[in-house]
């Protein structure tokens, strides 16, 4: 996601969705980690390339190791979500670069506690 739209402060930006081009949706996943207790939540959203929303949903747990926890958990719901009800082919979108990156490298070995995602 990027914008150049800028915020109140001189170095703020505001980041502005942006549709998916014609063909393939967007899948949009967020999490929330609080640490406390290991709780958090976790959202996805499906959008055409008109903005209509398609379809989302969440869950929340207490089973959470860290926020990169919950962003790969959440991808992978939304992914399945996706493959499962023919929302596909899709473009996902997360703020999670460590999770961002594991989705690009999937053919790489990777030795971080969540395996692969």
């Amino acid at each position: 996601m990027s914008s150049n739209v800028k915020g109140s402060r001189p170095n703020d930006r505001v980041e502005v969705w942006k549709p998916p081009p014609f063909g393939p949706y967007k899948i949009n996943v967020d999490g929330s980690f609080p640490r406390i207790n290991n709780s958090g939540s976790t959202s996805f959203v499906i959008r055409d390339a008109l903005g209509i929303f398609i379809a989302g949903g969440g869950t929340s747990d207490s089973c959470f190791l860290f926020a990169e926890h919950v962003e790969a958990v959440e991808c992978k719901q939304a992914i399945q979500f996706a493959v499962d009800n023919n929302f596909w082919p899709a473009i996902i979108e997360t703020d999670a670069q460590v999770v961002y990156l594991q989705l690009l490298n999937n053919s790489s070995v990777n030795l971080s506690i969540l395996g692969t995602v």
